[in-house]
């Protein structure tokens, strides 16, 4: 019977690995979200040949992707830009190498001004993740990085918490006698001094202050804010509110409408991307938001459409509201 890694039951090890290694820890926190993002969009029309994971992959941690076609097929790639720019400043030739493919070639970057369909095996098309072609990992590298501090904090002060008290003694009688009596208190039992002297030699100090709950508190309240203002970023909304009153539903609601923009923009910069492909290539693939973005979107679309009403009825009610005022001055009159 195949056992459990020795890892797994070492707490130690654990502990010291994934919680006080600075690099781990951040390294982790960073590929857990990128498990999440990756959900952000759905593809539809991709060729067997670019897997969407791959594709997401590249354009968020690197912050673009190139497509190109070789030998008839299509591929997504990371490589390296340059060459003299264009009228607008931007690189005009992709540089890629890909042992598996055998293949290393300079590519064209193909534009919207400047696409050649009659050569599209010289050309690729650049897909950047967002408009400055930033990727989302200076923004997890922000937040792990936060959040791995505040982890380390915390295991310190909770392991402080354990310390209720220091116990001083005068000398080693004293010693012993304080040692069997937290023996006894351990075991359940009630513990019983004999001699005053123990009383007179042994010195008991507060190790914690009566604020320490209060710091504790302040450090989850950090990481969830830490973790709130993370998902705010990638369009997801996690309700975090320092308030200790309860929260009404438009409270709740009030992040909606800064949960979009930059993921508008990684949906804009994707949808023009596939664009020039399909002009380029003649490959249509579309994309869309996925999962809870997707949810997202729609109670965003749902709320501008009622605001929408309801300032249309305000319209109409005012506007009833001047025909009396002006029906009644014209029958005073």
């Amino acid at each position: 019977m195949n056992e459990t890694p020795f890892m797994f039951y070492d707490s130690n090890f654990i502990s010291k690995r994934f919680v006080k290694d600075k690099d781990i820890s951040i390294a982790n926190y960073t590929k857990y979200m990128l498990d999440k993002t990756q959900s952000i969009f759905k593809y539809d029309g991709l060729p067997d040949t670019i897997p969407k994971r791959m594709l997401e992959l590249y354009l968020q941690m690197n912050g673009y992707v190139g497509i190109f076609k070789h030998e008839g097929k299509l591929y997504c790639a990371f490589g390296g830009m340059g060459a003299i720019p264009d009228a607008y400043y931007r690189p005009t030739q992709f540089i890629l190498a890909n042992p598996y493919l055998k293949l290393t070639k300079t590519f064209n970057i193909a534009y919207e001004t400047n696409i050649d369909k009659a050569n599209p095996d010289n050309y690729c098309v650049i897909i950047p993740n967002d408009t400055m072609y930033m990727g989302m990992l200076p923004m997890y590298y922000k937040y792990a990085s936060l959040l791995t501090e505040n982890d380390i904090t915390m295991r310190i002060a909770d392991i402080n918490l354990r310390l209720t008290s220091l116990i001083s003694a005068g000398d080693d009688k004293t010693r012993n006698t304080a040692l069997e009596f937290l023996k006894e208190i351990e075991k359940g039992n009630l513990g019983v001094l004999a001699d005053n002297s123990f009383l007179e030699s042994l010195k008991v100090i507060p190790a914690t202050a009566a604020s320490f709950s209060n710091y504790m508190s302040q450090l989850i309240e950090y990481e969830q804010y830490l973790k709130a203002s993370w998902f705010h970023d990638v369009g997801l909304n996690s309700n975090y509110n320092m308030k200790r009153e309860a929260l009404n539903s438009s409270e709740t609601n009030m992040n909606e409408d800064v949960l979009l923009p930059f993921i508008d923009n990684m949906m804009e910069e994707r949808k023009l991307g596939l664009e020039r492909v399909k002009k380029l290539f003649d490959v249509d693939i579309t994309v869309e938001f996925n999962s809870s973005w997707e949810n997202v979107q729609e109670k965003v679309e749902i709320g501008l459409e009622e605001l929408d009403n309801n300032e249309t009825v305000e319209d109409e009610q005012e506007s009833k509201e001047v025909e009396e005022d002006d029906k009644d001055e014209s029958d005073n009159t």
